[in-house]
This record gives structure tokens, C-alpha cells and sequence, in this order.
């Protein structure tokens, strides 16, 4: 996004060893998410590029 001169924000947790689901063969699936854990870890991310572009978070 930079490159095109939006302002952006990179973050990501990546430990393949902690997740039991994780294989190059299609193991890590969506039914395997914790939905709650990825919403919690993404809020903070969602509200920074709202802040970014101009919407109030709540």
C-alpha cells in the first residue's frame, strides 16, 4: 500500500510451531481458528487504520 501512497500498517503473529493445525498440507483450516483470539489480536489493527482514514472509533 505504501508503494501507492495509502498509509498502512503491517502486524502479524506467526509461530507455526505453536499451532498443532499448521502443515504445508492444508491441515490449518478455518474451522481451526479461535474466532475470539483473531478478533481481539485484529481490534487494535482495525481501529488504527480507522483512525487513519478519518472514522472515530466508538
Amino acid at each position: 500500500m505504501w508503494e501507492i501512497g495509502v498509509p498502512s500498517v503491517v502486524f502479524t503473529e506467526h509461530n507455526p510451531f505453536g499451532n498443532p493445525h499448521f502443515d504445508q498440507n492444508g491441515g490449518d483450516t478455518f474451522d481451526k481458528i479461535d474466532v475470539d483470539y483473531f478478533a481481539a489480536i485484529a481490534r487494535p489493527a482495525i481501529t488504527f487504520q480507522a483512525e487513519l482514514i478519518g472514522i472515530d472509533a466508538p
